[in-house]
């Protein structure tokens, strides 16, 4: 089998639940960087995909395209070594957290662009190019981060009473115990762990974020009052996905 390519977002939060569950596994992988509107037909391409919407993290195996970061785990639960991530007779439950992370994370999607469009500095810091070229590269973050808002309906997401519910459910489910799903590490973990950069990023070692794009992603009120969640997070991505070259 020729190693798979991993099309991705340095700084998507559902890149990296993709990365984490290939990295748990031991799946050795080709890393692709896909770049927002400009890269859409070549992301096509790849996948084969002519009609309807694509979206990374999509993973190339074998000539299959698998899209999306619970498709690509489950993947790797079916290629991969060690532990499963989608144990048996548990995956309504890790599957309804996965749902919950989304949720937040479609929350947070909106209003980081939002703020992105606010922010000239996280406009330039969106564009691959020198930055001394920054005032060119404005008016092209800006058609990118309206793009992003009309490909997944950033007017359609949950506001931050969906974040807030779905906070406080993690805080509840977990109280002081170190996995969502029984007693073992899963996926509900890895994506849980992932939607709190709707909060506060996990940090440049992971995200690659500039510090303009991080101001838009952090919550500055929120993440004060749930310092236990984002500590159980940093945790967990020292314990189980330790910074790489990725």
């Amino acid at each position: 089998m020729s190693r798979p390519h991993l099309v991705s977002l340095p700084y998507s939060p559902w890149s990296l639940k993709a990365k984490w569950a290939l990295d748990h596994h031991r799946v050795a992988y080709r890393l692709g960087t896909h770049l927002p509107m400009l890269g859409e037909r070549l992301l096509r391409l790849r996948t084969g995909r002519w009609s309807g919407k694509v979206s990374v993290p999509i993973l190339i195996a074998d000539g299959e395209a698998i899209m999306g970061s619970d498709a690509i785990a489950r993947w790797a639960d079916a290629h991969g070594e060690g532990e499963p991530l989608f144990p048996e007779g548990e995956d309504e439950a890790v599957a309804h957290w996965n749902g919950i992370a989304d949720e937040l994370l479609d929350a947070g999607r909106a209003r980081v662009i939002e703020r992105s469009l606010a922010s000239r500095e996280a406009l330039i810091e969106s564009v691959p190019g020198p930055r001394f070229l920054g005032p060119l590269l404005v008016p092209v973050g800006k058609m990118g981060a309206r793009f992003l808002a009309r490909k997944y309906g950033a007017d359609r997401a949950g506001g931050r009473d969906v974040v807030e519910r779905g906070l406080a459910a993690l805080g509840e489910a977990l109280d002081g115990d170190a996995h969502l799903v029984g007693d073992r590490f899963t996926f509900a973990d890895i994506a849980m762990a992932a939607a709190l950069a709707c909060v506060r990023p996990p940090g440049r070692s992971w995200d690659h974020l500039g510090d303009a794009s991080r101001a838009c992603w952090t919550d500055d009120a929120l993440a004060e009052q749930h310092e236990e969640l984002l500590a159980w997070r940093d945790h967990l991505f020292a314990e189980r996905f330790p910074p790489r070259v990725r």
